[in-house]
């Protein structure tokens, strides 16, 4: 099934335009999940989620609902996928109590990465990905759009998050 969300559900910009004007804050993950029926976590971008606020996530939501946690940037920009093994295993931990809920972990990897020197620690970090969670990897240079990259990412059933960033005043020539 083809879901759509929003990357977050926080934004306080959103009050008196998508959520009531005085729903609390605290109430809104439960309002939107009545709305839509999937989210990006943005937050995890910036740390990894203490396990009693999954939880929390979790029992906010139906069944049915869908997160997909960012992984933290501590990995993918601060690291560059390199030396993950901790800091994987605590995010990991953090996203557990989520349980069927999770959807895919978004990998959303800097522009600065790039095949010609971080190729062999994509492939080390692809390779050791806890099979049981389901991944997607965001690549922000044009220069892993290479046929190995795609057969790397099939093997490990992987799926490749496809960034357009065309602008509008060239939209025709996009690929979408």
């Amino acid at each position: 099934p083809i879901r759509i969300g929003t990357c977050a559900w926080s934004y306080d910009d959103w009050r008196g335009v998508f959520y009531p004007e005085h729903l609390p804050a605290t109430d809104r993950l439960q309002f939107y999940a009545r709305h839509f029926p999937t989210v990006e976590v943005d937050s995890t971008f910036y740390h990894p989620p203490a396990s009693h606020v999954a939880a929390h996530w979790a029992e906010a939501t139906p069944e049915t609902f869908r997160f997909s946690p960012k992984l933290p940037r501590e990995l993918t920009h601060e690291r560059k996928l390199r030396e993950w093994q901790e800091p994987l295993a605590e995010f990991v931990a953090g996203i557990q109590p989520l349980g069927q809920k999770l959807g895919a972990v978004l990998v959303q990897l800097p522009p600065y990465f790039e095949p010609k020197h971080d190729e062999h620690a994509l492939r080390d970090f692809v390779r050791h990905l806890p099979r049981e969670i389901r991944f997607a990897i965001e690549f922000r240079d044009p220069a892993w759009h290479m046929p190995r990259i795609v057969h790397l990412l099939e093997e490990h059933s992987i799926c490749w998050v496809w960034n357009d960033v065309t602008t509008l005043d060239h939209a025709p020539e996009a690929a979408f």
